[in-house]
């Protein structure tokens, strides 16, 4: 289905963001926060909280602003949400928003507002002579950004998910669509309809 969108210029952005695997799909997304019906049990401000796996190294950490506990569905509130996720080659993703509902049972997350998610450059690949390396590494290695209004993640899967706008972007290329599916792990992302973009070339 991917050969039905890309255009041309699409084409130079499949090869510049070659480590995305990038298509299309005709499926919607469901995101249905529940509604806040009673007071909260409990609330704290200025948390942390990092769960390990089983080898005893950071999975993902949570950070907020505030959060507030509700008993009756087991539903954390969260402002500004600051989400960071371990992978296994030792990179960081980082999704921010500035409120969020985390559902206890399933562990879902659901971020709303402004929402970024961001991979940071690979540092540790700059070149040896002490250049920039936001300026000179490849755009596998170069750092991307997501933006979008509303998020469905799955810390554990590090699946992130919307129906929603988005702008993908790096320093050479620009991606707009309507609705996205990401595998964090993978680096993967299936972009679901409207799919546009524009690529820069770096001199």
């Amino acid at each position: 289905m991917l050969k039905n969108f890309l255009t041309p210029t699409l084409l130079v952005l499949a090869a510049t963001l070659s480590w995305w695997y990038i298509k299309t799909l005709d499926k919607s997304l469901a995101q249905k926060p529940a509604a806040t019906t009673k007071g909260p049990d409990y609330f704290m401000y200025d948390t942390v909280s990092t769960i390990m796996d089983e080898t005893g190294e950071p999975k993902h950490r949570l950070k907020t602003a505030y959060l507030a506990h509700f008993s009756e569905d087991n539903r954390t509130e969260l402002q500004q949400a600051d989400l960071t996720l371990h992978q296994q080659d030792g990179s960081l993703w980082s999704i921010k928003a500035n409120r969020g509902t985390l559902f206890q049972e399933t562990e879902q997350l659901y971020l709303a507002g402004n929402v970024t998610i961001e991979r940071p450059p690979q540092m540790d690949a700059q070149v040896e002579n002490g250049t920039n390396a936001a300026a000179t590494l490849p755009p596998e290695q170069s750092g991307i950004k997501i933006q979008t209004e509303r998020l469905h993640v799955d810390p554990n899967l590090q699946i992130a998910q919307t129906e929603d706008p988005v702008v993908i972007s790096n320093p050479a290329v620009q991606v707009n669509a309507i609705g996205m599916k990401a595998n964090l792990q993978t680096k993967s992302v299936e972009l679901l309809a409207k799919v546009r973009g524009v690529y820069e070339p770096q001199h």
